[in-house]
């Protein structure tokens, strides 16, 4: 059952039908839905009257009945009735005549309001054929969904559009299969590839070297600590020294002195000429050490800024 014959079919039965955007018809309801005979009769035009109103909205109740009688769902029968409705305004909009078959004519008026032409309306039982013929009607100008000139600008829209939607979900299946293909590659990479140990020989050689250079210094340390009383001058009594500060000003050498002895840091402040006063680490180790130690205190407190002094 095609919409215009649905919509025809309603109105004989509650006597209204809302089309939206565009108004309501309205039939006598002294009209009967079905005639007393098996026969067709013809509704005589007077017993119909239009309302124009574009703000009608969509009627619910018309749905359900496109719904019991063309068996489609409820999405797509108001999809159709909604299609169907659009093309009709299309063809107001353009000048032309909306015909809604063996019902009448909508036309639009040079004052842009609508105005209805009722055809001879027949009256049927039942609708035995596909589409309901008017015999009887005058020949004018109508919308009929057989003819592919009207149709074809819809039907290729809805072409492209499913068209259109089948590539974006293929494109999303494709997208979402990809993702996972990939995860569990790595995740399988990452479980299936063999951990590589680090050569114990390298390992071994660098904390042989971290813990020499250490014990170094702690002994260097102590050493320093026992000459420390014994010395009017601190510097004196060491090989050589890392200087980590140099300074004129006594309140600054005492206060980088002070913070690096809370680090626990041994360091020492002394000054040959009482003038520039000097913060730095004694050592008592051979001089061959001075370039490890150095590069050592650089790399991990001064950046580059300490620099050896030899006694």
């Amino acid at each position: 059952m095609k919409i215009e014959q649905a919509l025809v079919l309603y109105l004989l039965k509650y006597k209204h039908v809302s089309l939206q955007g565009i108004g309501s018809i309205k039939i006598d309801p002294t009209i009967p839905e079905n005639p007393e005979n098996d026969k067709p009769s013809l509704i005589p035009p007077g017993a119909i009257t239009f309302t124009h109103d574009p703000k009608t909205g969509e009627d619910n109740e018309l749905i359900s009945f496109i719904v019991d009688q063309t068996h489609k769902i409820r999405p797509l029968a108001s999809a159709d009735l909604d299609s169907y409705l659009a093309l009709g305004k299309q063809f107001l909009n353009i000048g032309k005549p909306f015909t809604i078959q063996n019902l009448g004519t909508i036309e639009k008026l040079n004052s842009g309001v609508l105005n209805f032409i009722s055809g001879p309306l027949i009256q049927r039982p039942e609708v035995a054929s596909a589409k309901i013929e008017d015999e009887g009607a005058e020949p004018h100008e109508e919308i009929s969904f057989n003819n592919s000139e009207n149709l074809l600008p819809l039907r290729n829209n809805r072409r492209l559009f499913g068209i259109l939607i089948a590539v974006l979900l293929a494109l999303a299946a494709w997208s979402i299969w990809h993702f996972a293909f990939q995860k569990n590659n790595t995740e399988n990479a990452a479980t299936n590839e063999p951990i590589v140990p680090i050569s114990d020989s390298i390992v071994n050689s660098k904390k042989n070297d971290s813990l020499a250079l250490v014990l170094k210094i702690a002994d260097s340390a102590r050493m320093a600590d026992s000459l420390k009383n014994n010395s009017k001058n601190p510097a004196d009594r060491f090989t050589f020294k890392v200087v980590v500060k140099e300074t004129t000003n006594k309140q600054a050498a005492l206060a980088r002195l002070e913070k690096l002895k809370n680090y626990g840091r041994y360091v020492i402040m002394y000054t040959e000429d009482s003038i520039t006063y000097k913060i730095a680490h004694p050592f008592m180790l051979p001089l061959s050490d001075t370039t490890k130690v150095l590069d050592s205190l650089n790399s991990y407190y001064y950046l580059g800024k300490a620099h050896i002094e030899i006694k």
